[in-house]
């Protein structure tokens, strides 16, 4: 289990964000999961939070800005890619987000 801010639902002007506990993300084949040191918060964030893609099931773990260290890693992912546990990196998770976990 991991810390993270979600949206849990998209009732009012920022719908309502609440930090707790969410399961850690599995990475999928081709895909990396980090363990966030600093998330950016944007503009884009609180339309989400607003609602502006209500197709987003909740709870959602925003955050589409992100940098931290290589926690694990999925299929066809590996040390030889230069991506070994602990590496330091930076994403923009626009499919996924989950910044702010």
């Amino acid at each position: 289990m991991m810390k993270a801010v979600q949206i849990t639902s998209y009732d009012g002007p920022l719908g309502t964000l609440e930090y707790g506990e969410t399961s850690d993300p599995t990475p999928a084949a081709g895909q990396i999961a980090i363990n966030v040191h600093y998330a950016g918060a944007s503009y884009v964030e609180a339309l989400f939070a607003g609602g502006f893609v209500p197709t987003i099931p909740v709870p959602w773990v925003p955050g589409l800005e992100a940098s931290g260290t290589v926690r694990a890693y999925g299929e066809g992912v590996t040390e030889h890619d230069g991506l070994e546990i602990g590496t330091p990196v930076a994403a923009f998770t626009v499919t996924d987000s989950g910044g702010y976990g």
